[in-house]
């Protein structure tokens, strides 16, 4: 196991709370839209969300307007990007 899973795993034992969500073939905007509303109450102190998307916006050549909405998004919380 990596070093910093371990430090993770060993920082939040068991007080976490693990929620996911797909929208196959959504953009970017509709993801962060959704997951706005659905972090409200999470903050830069203690919550991190995982955030795989954009695909779709690069396949319609969007992938400008994606990387928008999802600095948008990270200015509030800590995020993970995945691709």
């Amino acid at each position: 196991m990596p070093d910093f899973v371990q430090q993770t795993s060993d920082q939040i034992k068991d007080n976490y709370n693990i929620q996911g969500q797909v929208k196959a073939g959504a953009g970017a905007g509709i993801l962060v839209d959704t997951a706005n509303s659905d972090t409200a109450n999470l903050t830069k102190k203690i919550d991190v969300v995982i955030f795989c998307g954009g695909a779709n916006d690069v396949a319609k050549n969007k992938s400008k307007m994606a990387l928008r909405h999802i600095r948008n998004f990270t200015n509030r919380i800590n995020v993970l990007i995945l691709s």
